[in-house]
């Protein structure tokens, strides 16, 4: 992680997080994980090809893909039910919980000023100024915080039942 992480860098990191994952897995270089067998870092692959057969087998009801990262590396990448790692998927609610993950870490680690220091209060247009025009457009966007983004409860109209 960098020595120091600005609000802004946080949130958008998190908005960028939050969409839903397009592609192949990517490493901080944008061109792949690196990749090594289970075994090479220190993980029995007996767990994973059991994994993967229960996978292939349909015992997991609505089950995409499986990606498992160790020590940096890619080890374990199945894609089930005609999914592959082109297909856009909708994260739903998972996004809130890594993203509070992610602020919970970069607060343990000093990165960003604590909670209790208001942080979590600060509207979006203040974290994210280049986006400041848009933010600001419309009442409801301008009192959009930072902890709306962790829950989702940012009170934008949004319609679930027409998503592809």
């Amino acid at each position: 992680m960098p020595e120091s992480i600005s609000g802004a860098t946080l949130v958008l990191g998190l908005l960028i997080f939050s969409t839903a994952c397009r592609g192949q897995a990517q490493d901080s270089t944008g061109q792949g994980w690196r990749t090594a067998s289970a075994t090479e870092v220190g993980v029995d692959p007996a767990p994973l090809d059991r994994l993967r057969e229960d996978a292939t087998a349909g015992r997991f009801n609505n089950l995409h893909s499986i990606l498992i990262a160790k020590d940096g590396k890619l080890v374990f990448e199945e894609y089930f039910e005609g999914f592959d790692a082109g297909t856009l998927q909708y994260t739903a609610s998972v996004s809130k919980s890594v993203g509070s993950i992610l602020l919970g870490i970069a607060i343990e680690q000093g990165l960003i000023i604590s909670v209790e220091q208001g942080f979590l209060d600060t509207p979006l247009r203040e974290l994210l100024p280049e986006q400041r025009t848009v933010l600001s457009a419309d009442p409801q966007m301008s009192r959009i915080r930072l902890d709306h983004v962790l829950s989702v409860s940012g009170g934008l109209e949004w319609d679930e039942t027409s998503l592809p």
